[in-house]
């Protein structure tokens, strides 16, 4: 024998049958501990009585298969049979503790990213360099610097999600044609720091927020439509829509050297500046190392400020869709001329109090739609109490065709 092996040794484990009888069956039961006892036994458990009850399992149970009372608990339950145990009622109720709204918030943007524009979710470094920040029309005097960075090249705290998340496209550039990425994380901006005299420590009187960022990357344009700043603006409708912001998004042009003049903007639902949105340059896209043809969009939205616009209930934000919900979702398909836009559409039919989102997944242009034209596909999401029958979910369909064409919109067979 190898002397390492150590000398298996049965492990005795303390039981009370009156807390066993309690766990099982609630309430007392006749001959319990006598049936207990032979279950125990026939399963090759010896019991020893004395001040206290010790159980000690049969050698050929793995030494990590019974380590607690519980374990014991469940094999008399087991043989005795499941279907013999009488349901009682719970003594006190069972609800889930409600996420808080900050929680649920960025909860419902991952769900939105991942599940409607099938974005990977990435985790992004919070410092940052000062050839960084410069790239970006940023100043080193709006960053809060570390005495004792781990990387001297990066002793800054970021101000904005966009830096980590161009060096992710970067990366994957190569490899991809598109990207769709995003992160939930902290920024911290000097400009932003709470002025008040007397606070001695830095969460008293640094402001540091909450920031989404979303980047986009697409290696060929080929035509307007196509075009991923289009794609983020869409993000932004779709969050505002999940969140219930009633005022309207409006998009305040901008003048960042780190973005193409004429694609970049701040986000605004009324006075309240929700993030920005941008196209990088071309000089920044050369600077990185990226094709200039292509196109890399960033997206930012403080997740403060989304709470601020959002007329939800702060204190029971929007709840997780179970399997009691009747979920259906259909597709349309819609022709419009190459020169008009699909928003009219798509706004007339999201105006339909049954239809929960819109999911756009194709748009084409074609010699079999005909000179001068394009379609717009799209799913429709309709949900239910789950007694929809097939005639109420056809007069939902019938509302959508009817809005989209008085919208403008011909459908296509």
């Amino acid at each position: 024998m190898d002397p390492s092996i150590q000398e298996i040794k049965n492990k005795q484990i303390e039981i009370n049958f009156d807390r066993i009888e309690q766990e099982i069956f609630g309430t007392a039961t006749a001959k319990y501990t006598e049936t207990a006892k032979d279950i125990l036994t026939q399963l090759g458990f010896t019991i020893h009585e004395d001040k206290k009850i010790l159980v000690t399992p049969p050698i050929w149970r793995s030494p990590d298969d019974m380590n607690t009372a519980q374990d014991i608990t469940e094999e008399v339950a087991r043989i005795f049979g499941y279907e013999n145990i009488s349901a009682i009622p719970l003594n006190f109720e069972v609800s889930p503790t409600p996420y808080t709204p900050m929680i649920q918030l960025t909860r419902t943007l991952e769900d939105i990213l991942i599940r409607n524009f099938h974005a990977d979710q990435t985790e992004t470094y919070p410092r940052v360099g000062e050839k960084t920040l410069e790239l970006f029309g940023s100043s080193k005097e709006n960053c809060y610097g570390l005495q004792n960075p781990v990387n001297p090249e990066t002793p800054y705290l970021r101000d904005s999600m966009t830096y980590g998340l161009v060096n992710h496209i970067i990366k994957n550039h190569k490899f991809f044609d598109t990207c769709r990425i995003f992160d939930l994380g902290k920024v911290w901006n000097k400009n932003e720091t709470k002025k008040e005299a007397g606070k001695k420590y830095a969460s008293e009187f640094v402001q540091e927020a909450f920031e989404l960022g979303v980047m986009l990357y697409q290696k060929d344009i080929t035509s307007r439509d196509n075009d991923p700043i289009l794609e983020a603006k869409n993000i932004v409708q779709t969050i505002a829509k999940q969140l219930d912001i009633t005022h309207t998004i409006e998009y305040k042009a901008t003048e960042l050297s780190a973005y193409h003049p004429k694609k970049q903007a701040e986000i605004r639902c009324g006075k309240i500046l929700l993030g920005k949105i941008g196209t990088l340059h071309p000089l920044v896209m050369k600077k990185n190392k990226l094709p200039e043809t292509a196109a890399v969009v960033a997206l930012t939205l403080r997740l403060e400020a989304l709470l601020e616009a959002s007329t939800l209930d702060k204190s029971n934000m929007p709840i997780y869709e179970t399997l009691q919900d009747q979920i259906i979702y259909r597709d349309l398909c819609f022709v419009v001329d190459s020169h008009e836009t699909f928003e009219p559409i798509l706004h007339a039919i999201q105006a339909i109090p049954e239809i929960e989102e819109l999911e756009i997944f194709d748009v084409y242009a074609g010699k079999n739609l005909g000179e001068g034209k394009k379609s717009l596909s799209f799913k429709m999401k309709m949900k239910g109490e789950g007694n929809m029958t097939t005639e109420e979910i056809n007069t939902i369909m019938d509302k959508a065709i009817k809005a989209g064409e008085k919208a403008g919109g011909t459908l296509r067979g």
